[in-house]
């Protein structure tokens, strides 16, 4: 039946929630008299036949009001239908209590069954709150004309009925005092429903908005969540397409690692090769000097395997290192000056080297020639500056700042301006190679002639 009920309460969609629970509970109503009223007919038609009073017929004035009542209710639910349910809730009230008072004027039963019937009357009013939606004031007219049929009644009847002028005065206080308790009860009933109900329906409105709120949020969530699933579609065919690369570039670094190291070891086998080729060179030009008697012959041979050499060496660091395109000159002057030691015909003591050496890298481009310029400054110091004299000291110090460096080589000898006065010329195979080995450095040569001969080097380390 509720589901029954709910399909025809399709007109109250959008109406108050308050609005559709007072409309269920008439047609609830109105359903309830149209079912219980006919056996109620037919029990006054039963009383009707039976009771002498009646005269033992079909008694009309009782039982045409009750069937009139059957009607307006069918009449009232269909109005319910259709969504009018002010104006049926103010009928049904209007007729039931009209109904209930023909009986009570009509009927020929005795006093207590009257009584009775105006007791059912004053008990209906009670219902006025549920019916009542926006004008609480009708609950008291309704009880005040109550009160007045009521008097009117016990005017007109009270005497056939066989009351006392006392009794009729007690029967219209009562039922008067009963009206204006129940019209009491019934508009802070009212009140106390209605407070409530607004607030319930406050609640719901909000509680409507909330929902539609949340159904706006679910959908967007769902779209959010389409386009996520979207994103993360675009975002598998990325990664797939990322590890695609990655497993390219991770093959390119193994054929780029294979080719460097093929080319490394072609490097290394080059520097190898170019320092061997040296190293015959040397000694061809070391045999061959060997069958020169001459010393002023042999001595530019000797130049020239000592410049050999030294380029040897920087082929020999470039072989032995892990890092082609820097040399440590620290270990190279190192290694520089014990083949000097070794190639000199004085004994090892007659000649003392000092170092102080900051470990500092040179590309090839300026190792090479910065090697075979200290090269010939420390050969000229052991030709020209330990010449005559017995314990000479050879000092070599080499060191880097704000990207500079500095190479100073200096000797205990007689100096560099004894040598150039005894030979009569400034213009000597050493002095022209260190003067084009420093300007191919771009580097700043100095010469001090004090207690010996002191050259300082400086130039800028490219990076």
């Amino acid at each position: 039946m509720g589901g029954m009920i709910e399909r025809l309460f399709v007109r109250y969609r959008h109406t108050s929630y308050v609005t559709r629970l007072r409309a269920r509970f008439l047609l609830q109503a109105c359903v309830a008299v149209i079912i219980v009223l006919p056996f109620i007919i037919a029990y006054d038609v039963y009383l009707s036949f039976a009771k002498e009073v009646f005269g033992h017929t079909f008694y009309w004035p009782i039982i045409a009001p009750l069937v009139i009542f059957f009607i307006i209710c069918i009449f009232i639910a269909l109005l319910i239908v259709k969504g009018r349910f002010s104006i049926s809730a103010h009928l049904f009230l209007i007729v039931s209590q009209c109904v209930l008072w023909s009986i009570v004027f009509i009927d020929k039963s005795g006093p207590l069954e009257r009584m009775d019937t105006v007791a059912v009357i004053v008990a209906g009013l009670s219902m006025s709150p549920l019916v009542i939606t926006r004008k609480p004031l009708l609950i008291p007219l309704y009880s005040a004309i109550t009160i007045l049929v009521s008097i009117v009644f016990i005017r007109l009847h009270g005497a056939a009925m066989g009351l006392s002028h006392s009794a009729m005065v007690d029967f219209v206080g009562d039922t008067a005092i009963a009206s204006v308790v129940v019209g009491i009860m019934a508009y802070n009933l009212f009140s106390i429903n209605k407070a409530a109900l607004d607030r319930s329906e406050e609640s719901r409105g909000k509680l409507t908005i909330a929902n539609n709120d949340l159904i706006v949020a679910n959908e967007e969530l769902e779209a959010t969540n389409e386009e996520l699933a979207a994103t993360m579609e675009e975002l598998t065919f990325t990664n797939q397409g990322i590890e695609a690369q990655n497993r390219e570039l991770i093959e390119s670094k193994r054929i780029i690692s294979e080719s460097l190291e093929e080319k490394n070891v072609l490097i290394k086998e080059i520097h190898h090769r170019v320092k061997n080729n040296m190293q015959i060179i040397s000694s061809l030009l070391n045999m061959q000097c060997q069958n020169v008697e001459d010393p002023l012959m042999r001595q530019p041979l000797n130049d020239a395997v000592s410049r050999i050499r030294s380029i040897a060496l920087i082929h020999e660091k470039i072989y032995k290192a892990e890092n082609f395109s820097r040399i440590d000159m620290s270990s190279y002057i190192a290694d520089l000056l014990k083949e000097n030691i070794q190639l000199c015909s004085k004994a090892s003591e007659d000649i003392r080297f000092s170092t102080r050496l900051e470990p500092i890298n040179l590309s090839v481009n300026q190792a090479i020639p910065c090697g075979i310029l200290i090269n010939e400054i420390i050969t000229n110091s052991i030709k020209h500056g330990c010449v005559n004299e017995k314990g000479c000291s050879i000092e070599v110090e080499m060191y880097a700042s704000d990207g500079v460096m500095t190479i100073i080589i200096s000797d205990s000898g007689p100096g560099l301006d004894h040598d150039i006065r005894d030979s009569g010329s400034a213009n000597t195979m050493g002095m022209q190679l260190i003067n084009a080995l420093a300007k191919q450095l771009n580097a700043e040569i100095a010469v001090r002639v004090q207690n010996g001969t002191t050259f300082t080097i400086r130039f800028n380390i490219k990076k």
